[in-house]
């Protein structure tokens, strides 16, 4: 398998969801990984 870039694309939301009262560990580590693979 391999991924290429689409450098002429827009961007796509991305959306992170938990069950309420129960957050994932380590949710602020997992936050800013996305955030640093997402960034523009």
């Amino acid at each position: 398998m391999a991924y290429r870039r689409v450098r002429d694309a827009p961007p796509i939301p991305v959306w992170l969801a938990w069950w309420k009262g129960d957050p994932p560990a380590h949710l602020d580590d997992l936050v800013e990984l996305i955030r640093a693979t997402y960034r523009a």
